[in-house]
């Protein structure tokens, strides 16, 4: 029996010496590729050149039948909503076009670049998404976005209905009538403010303990839901 155990034993330290062989043998195949595939430069860009003109972009078809439900969807404001933002036409620039000295902008029409600012705003699109919906290249995109989000900045301050304010008593005492109407169990509560963490005990080194363990967050604050 013990001639017999260590024939077993060799033979099984055999094949894992074999095995051992075989892994650094793929190892190095593995290795060699990538060296090669290393060595051939390859870059692969979106242009111009592939992509739908931005005067037949989905969008514009979407504008042209303005309808509400499609605006929600898109760009999360109806129809009347959008239109009030009319004021970042007037500071967002086209610095060239027909009657202007270089070479025209690819986005020449305002209405396309608002519209592709509320689509990266609201809805999670990649950015190549965005290049083929706008038909637009990723570098123009990056710029467009720049400039849009500055004069959207400039364009909300002119427009009464989208300045942050506190709701009067009057207000408060309807929109708190209405939550009780739909919910009889609540009353006297017209708002919710949710994502709130509250402080529950800290740890003596917040680092350190976020190293050890990742969900340090929830062990230190409670999440919870202010109502007015």
């Amino acid at each position: 029996m013990g001639r017999y155990f260590q024939a077993i034993t060799v033979i099984d330290a055999a094949r894992r010496r074999q095995e051992y062989q075989e892994k650094k043998v793929r190892a190095k195949k593995m290795i060699a590729l990538l060296r090669i595939r290393l060595t051939m430069r390859e870059r692969n860009y979106l242009t111009a050149s592939v992509l739908i003109s931005p005067s037949q972009s989905p969008w514009s078809v979407m504008f042209a039948r303005q309808d509400d439900s499609a605006f929600m969807v898109t760009v999360s404001l109806p129809v009347r909503e959008y239109v009030l933002l009319a004021a970042f036409a007037r500071h967002y620039e086209v610095k060239s076009g027909p009657g202007k000295r270089g070479r025209p902008p690819r986005l020449q029409n305002k209405n396309n670049v608002l519209a592709c600012l509320l689509h990266f705003y609201t809805a999670a699109v990649e950015a190549k998404t965005l290049c083929e919906l706008f038909g637009v290249s990723p570098a123009t995109l990056s710029r467009v976005l720049k400039n849009a989000e500055k004069a959207l900045g400039y364009a909300l301050r002119e427009v009464p209905a989208a300045r942050i304010s506190w709701p009067l008593f009057c207000e408060q005492k309807r929109w708190a009538a209405s939550v009780t109407l739909k919910e009889p169990l609540i009353r006297g509560c017209f708002c919710v403010a949710d994502g709130k963490n509250y402080a529950v005990r800290a740890p003596t080194a917040s680092d350190l303990q976020n190293a050890y363990f990742n969900g340090w967050l929830h062990a230190v604050k409670g999440p919870g839901t202010t109502a007015k």
